[in-house]
């Protein structure tokens, strides 16, 4: 304890609290604004956020840069995969919000069987959700550790769909989205699924530029929301595309129907999921913080 409260006085200033050695705040040092901004969060660590206790540390520029693609790749890997399984089966790869209004729709118009497929689409993406959130309970578990299985997934929809002429092997993938959308919020701290709050974000800092200049945290979520929009869209449209061609009596669509949807999919996200994880060519900078005794280093921050 007599060591804690010696590191204490050395990084704070700040005396220890005599019932447990614990630093008394400084009533006087001013504290760190909030952003709810998802590129603010994004500045900060993977998950937006420091450990209670540490030195807050922020990405250089060409790391957030990084992160920020790999979210633009993971939105329009989104789109495409919610026009596969919207043509194929009238559902939804990763919106959630589509299948639950299918969900009461069909259950609306007493269509039992269609309600209980949209419900146990719902209910494997939670659990793809929850998957990853015991996994994450493991220190150090990377983006990539399930690429394979992601991929094995992915092909194994195929391999039952073509072999049962089924739609129900679908569930197999939202459980994947499920993981990988959790994913994309705890280490980018941007929803890549969905493109409804990113409008809203977008609307609102129209109307704050209209009033006066955006500061430069306004400005970089402006981009970030911007770029995940035109990213999902892009994967809309090439998805789209890439259906209308294989309907076609081309070559081109011959040869794209001998492709397996899904198997090529689930190949783009291990493979995005695996650069994802390529470790940053240099170490995160601390952060200035209010409290810290001037003159003194900051301790190393642990990743």
């Amino acid at each position: 304890m007599m060591r804690g409260a010696v590191l204490a006085v050395a990084f704070t200033g700040v005396p220890p609290d005599a019932r447990g050695g614990v630093p008394r705040p400084s009533m006087s040092a001013p504290r760190m604004a909030h952003s709810s901004s998802s590129a603010d969060a994004a500045a900060v660590g993977w998950g937006g956020s420091a450990d209670a206790g540490s030195v807050p540390f922020r990405y250089s520029d060409k790391e957030l840069e990084r992160k920020l693609r790999f979210a633009n790749g993971l939105a329009f890997l989104s789109g495409v995969a919610d026009v596969a399984t919207y043509s194929t089966a009238g559902c939804y790869a990763s919106m959630m919000t589509g299948n639950t209004i299918n969900f009461m729709s069909a259950v609306a118009a007493n269509r039992l069987s269609d309600g209980l497929f949209f419900l146990a689409m719902v209910v494997n993406y939670v659990a793809g959700i929850s998957g990853f959130r015991l996994l994450s309970l493991r220190k150090g578990l990377p983006a990539a550790a399930l690429a394979p299985c992601i991929l094995v997934l992915f092909a194994a929809v195929d391999g039952l769909m073509l072999s049962t002429a089924s739609r129900w092997p679908l569930l197999l993938l939202a459980l994947c989205f499920g993981y990988i959308n959790a994913l994309s919020s705890e280490r980018t701290g941007i929803i890549t699924c969905m493109v409804t709050g990113h409008f809203q974000k977008i609307g609102d800092l129209a109307a704050n530029a209209a009033t006066g200049p955006l500061s430069a945290s306004q400005r970089r979520t402006a981009l970030t929301s911007a770029s995940i929009v035109l990213a999902f869209t892009l994967g809309v449209g090439t998805g789209s595309g890439l259906r209308r061609a294989a309907l076609g009596p081309a070559a081109l669509g011959a040869t794209l129907r001998r492709v397996p949807t899904f198997t090529a999919l689930g190949a783009a996200y291990a493979a995005l999921l695996t650069w994802g994880d390529r470790a940053p060519e240099s170490a995160p900078a601390p952060m200035a913080t209010a409290g810290l005794a001037s003159g003194v280093d900051p301790p190393a921050v642990e990743r």
